[in-house]
């Protein structure tokens, strides 16, 4: 299982722009069907041992973010009989913190709604996309929300993540003129409140980059 993820991911990292949509999908199929079998097992057999595949359901278990906090106790009692070392430990104790970020996210992505990659924010430049993010912005006009998400590598601490974005959204005159135009395209959004913000969530990612993802939401 674990090695299926990770081919899917290596090839998302090279594969050209026009084919990441279709890995992507993969990649959700096999989460899916990951996530169903690890919860079913553990429910019925509980944590696996080494020789089982404790390893393997660690990793399996930090990618489901919405369910990594029902896991936690369960890693940590197979660390303490000496199945689960405790590096994978932590990294289940710290993604939970992301549950609320999920719960908030995901129904926003749910229903319409299209998705753009802007990582160039993130290194001070102006995406390639960015008109048709725009273009796509005053299209779907009132649009419900446009939201960012931050996908980030697992090695890379909450304080080094939230410090990128506090760098590429308070001191980039690129992104201020994004959100500027964000609103110019639909007048709607702009005038919703005082305060005209995308708001940007964190999420882990197992990528070998971080990537900012904008999605432009409409009913």
């Amino acid at each position: 299982m674990q090695q299926r993820t990770a081919l899917l991911l290596r090839a998302l990292d090279s594969v050209p722009a026009k084919m990441k949509g279709a890995v992507e999908a993969e990649i959700h199929i096999a989460d899916s069907v990951h996530f169903r079998f690890l919860r079913r097992y553990i429910n019925e057999t509980g944590w696996p041992d080494l020789a089982h595949g404790s390893l393997y359901a660690a990793y399996i278990a930090a990618r489901d973010v919405e369910h990594v906090a029902d896991y936690v106790p369960k890693a940590y009692l197979a660390f303490q009989n000496g199945q689960l070392g405790m590096a994978a430990v932590n990294r289940l104790y710290q993604n939970r913190y992301f549950l609320s970020n999920v719960l908030t996210v995901m129904p926003l992505l749910q229903g319409h709604g299209l998705k753009f990659d802007v990582s160039s924010f993130l290194e001070g430049d102006v995406p390639s996309n960015l008109q048709q993010v725009l273009s796509a912005v005053h299209q779907h006009c009132p649009i419900k929300d446009i939201v960012c998400v931050l996908e980030c590598n697992w090695s890379q601490s909450a304080r080094q993540a939230y410090g990128l974005m506090y760098e590429f959204k308070n001191g980039a005159d690129n992104w201020l003129r994004f959100v500027s135009g964000v609103g110019d395209a639909c007048p709607s959004w702009n005038n919703r409140s005082l305060v005209h913000a995308i708001m940007t969530y964190r999420m882990p990612y197992d990528r070998k980059a971080s990537r900012l993802i904008a999605y432009v939401l409409f009913d």
